[in-house]
């Protein structure tokens, strides 16, 4: 909407290095006044904006169609709720002019708007020098979609992410790193991302309804990871990612109505059981998807009354 892309080039205005940047705003399909708001942003600045008018796809759709017309070495996508600190784009855009990486992780401040208050997430990474896919594997946390930018040339060769589906940040942090053979880590803070707001798609309210989301990702991800068998390190963390949807799904089904959540988490498992038997045997979940696995998919209504 108009308010929240005001505010994205309020801070995009006031970075000094203008001259190196290229923004696509995506307008997927929005039925209020984004696309003449974003043209007006295109027609103010001819250089540096431009916008794609697409049908309605979701958020991996309209991700992909940046991806396609992007002409920058680095992609960085920003959601619509979000912005990018000023300070550090100036200094990371400095950077680039150095950088041959096909991976730039950055810090990440989450800002709650309900609490006003934020904190900085930092990377057990080497500042120095550069690293690979397999040191992302011994982190207790992995980078995600606000951390991570891309070499643009990759993105443009990914797979079509997910679409009329949430959750695909989790596609977009996992898709290149087939190809990815050289990252650096960045020590500040060049993403902001906000919290508190009801309508997002990581609310309790959100995560009920497209719970199916959280199952379309996971297999999509399973799929990736059985295509790219060879690239361990690269398998290691889209599995890793894998599980957060499943650990998510699992949670949801356990407050949601009984009856539904019963059905729907047993014919989950059984399917990643039967698909995946070695993952499945091995995966690393929460205390409730472990006892539920050791309960051979039985006591639903007992691990309900535990957790809840």
């Amino acid at each position: 909407c108009s308010a929240t892309l005001n505010r994205i080039f309020e801070h995009l205005t006031a970075c000094e290095r203008l001259d190196k940047l290229e923004v696509v705003i995506v307008n997927d399909g929005s039925k209020d006044d984004t696309s003449a708001v974003a043209h007006r942003y295109a027609d103010q600045y001819p250089t540096w904006v431009r916008v794609v008018d697409k049908a309605n796809g979701g958020h991996g759709s309209a991700l992909s169609a940046g991806f396609r017309v992007a002409q920058g070495r680095y992609c960085r996508p920003l959601d619509g709720d979000d912005w990018l600190d000023q300070h550090g784009l100036d200094a990371l855009l400095d950077r680039l002019d150095q950088c041959d990486a096909d991976m730039i992780v950055s810090d990440v401040e989450t800002k709650n708007l309900d609490a006003d208050d934020s904190v900085i997430k930092s990377w057990e990474l080497p500042a120095e020098g550069s690293f690979t896919v397999a040191d992302l594997v011994p982190l207790q946390y992995l980078p995600g979609y606000h951390a991570i930018i891309f070499a643009t040339k990759i993105l443009k060769e990914i797979p079509e992410l997910d679409h009329h589906c949430f959750y695909v940040d989790n596609e977009y942090n996992v898709y290149p790193l087939s190809t990815v053979k050289k990252a650096v880590y960045y020590p500040k803070t060049v993403y902001v991302h906000t919290v508190g707001n009801g309508e997002q798609s990581t609310s309790i309210q959100s995560l009920i309804k497209n719970r199916g989301n959280l199952q379309t990702v996971f297999f999509s991800l399973m799929r990736y990871a059985a295509q790219h068998e060879d690239n361990t390190a690269a398998v290691t963390v889209a599995h890793r990612f894998a599980c957060s949807q499943l650990i998510t799904f699992t949670a949801v089904t356990f407050i949601i109505d009984p009856k539904e959540g019963k059905s729907e988490l047993h014919a989950m498992y059984v399917k990643v059981r039967d698909r995946y038997p070695d993952f499945y045997r091995t995966m690393d979940i929460t205390r409730t998807g472990r006892l539920y696995r050791a309960l051979h998919l039985h006591g639903y209504g007992l691990i309900r009354l535990l957790v809840n």
